[in-house]
């Protein structure tokens, strides 16, 4: 602080001796002017040698600068029972009491190499008492762990000794939700809508979650839509102008336009028509029951609610942004070009979509029978047309 104050004191001295300077020298005309920014510059000089010599020493790298005694840094968690609270962020020791069931390395966003590297200098020897699954992020990663040694065999060799199973395995991964799971839980959703003691959520909910899932929507996104958003005469399908979409490297919001694919047009305009009058009236296109937009967290928090309804068992449940990676994939899996799946859920680089898409079991089956049926039916057009 004593910095500051030097060149405060140093800077107002400056200005009351240059206020001075006429009636104390008399001086007149460019002499009176000259004297008053030599002062001026004289009295910034000192104050900028005041504050470079009482400044305190900053450190010159990231790695010099530290957070505190380690034994003060407590971990945290996501504590999932508490839906409400505005921050679902608690400590893991007020959490111990809530026994878990499996474990992921680098869950849904995929795992770097550095994550399984240190994973396994803590497992080496050892066997884990909890299911847990491994989720590389890239095939390089994969490549990566398969080459890189330790112990005389393979990191993922050592993690296998230790329990840590495949990616994708026994379907648990939470990163991947079937296409007919998906299927079945919005035929779930529609069948609601008939027996909801309120029909406007209901509706608004099986609308809302296609639209998500459909669009590839982030849940902000989601929330953040407006009514004025849905463009039915923009392109041959429509569009919906997604304004707040995520940015990056602290840009800002990062708008983009996304076609209503898979008869999403049909689907708003039913909507529009016959459920979002039944809210109060607002700009917002997916209102709660006051009209506003609904939190990011609600929507997370619903959809939870709405899977605990189906009662389909905590394997098969997964979470908004599991959706969206749904979407990437399934879209990848019917022959949709990657950059076209890259412009769709607003991200930065191709290999950003590539984290997202996890094809299923059957991928490269389903692929050739396609290549074949498309071959065969070229061929049959051309015999008969010669």
């Amino acid at each position: 602080m004593a910095p500051y104050i030097f060149s405060l004191v140093f800077v107002l001295l400056s200005l009351l001796l240059s206020w001075l300077s006429g009636p104390l020298f008399h001086l007149q005309g460019g002499a009176l002017v000259l004297l008053r920014t030599l002062i001026m510059i004289l009295g910034g000089a000192a104050a900028a040698a005041v504050m470079v010599l009482f400044r305190p020493k900053q450190p010159r790298s990231s790695s010099e600068r530290t957070a505190g005694p380690l034994a003060e840094l407590k971990p945290l968690l996501r504590d999932a029972q508490q839906r409400l609270a505005s921050s679902q962020r608690a400590s893991a020791k007020s959490l111990g009491h809530i026994a878990l069931d499996r474990a992921y390395i680098g869950s849904c966003t995929g795992g770097k190499t550095s994550d399984f590297l240190a994973f396994a200098e803590v497992v080496r020897g050892r066997t884990l008492k909890l299911d847990t699954f491994g989720v590389p992020a890239t095939p390089q990663v994969v490549d990566d762990l398969h080459k890189l040694q330790m112990d005389g065999q393979s990191v993922w060799s050592v993690l296998e000794s230790a329990g840590v199973r495949r990616p994708g395995s026994a379907a648990l991964d939470l990163c991947y939700v079937a296409a007919g799971r998906v299927d079945a839980f919005f035929e779930f959703l529609k069948i609601r809508i008939a027996g909801a003691r309120k029909y406007a959520p209901a509706a608004r909910d099986y609308a809302m979650f296609r639209t998500l899932y459909h669009a590839g929507l982030r849940s902000e996104e989601t929330a953040l839509l407006e009514i004025a958003d849905a463009h039915f005469g923009r392109g041959p399908f429509g569009k919906l102008h997604v304004r707040f979409g995520k940015g990056a490297h602290m840009s800002g919001p990062r708008p983009r336009w996304v076609p209503m694919l898979d008869g999403r047009d049909v689907l708003l305009r039913w909507f529009l028509a016959d459920v979002r009058p039944k809210f109060p009236d607002s700009p917002v296109l997916f209102a709660d029951e006051s009209g506003g937009p609904l939190h990011r967290g609600t929507l997370r928090n619903r959809l939870r609610y709405l899977m605990e309804l189906e009662g389909r068992p905590a394997a098969e449940r997964f979470s908004p942004h599991a959706l969206r990676r749904a979407c990437a994939t399934h879209n990848y899996e019917r022959g949709v070009d990657l950059v076209a799946i890259q412009q769709l859920l607003g991200h930065w680089t191709v290999s950003s979509t590539m984290r997202y898409v996890r094809p299923s079991a059957t991928f490269i089956e389903d692929a050739y029978r396609r290549a074949v049926t498309s071959t065969l039916a070229e061929l049959s057009g051309e015999d008969g047309t010669a």
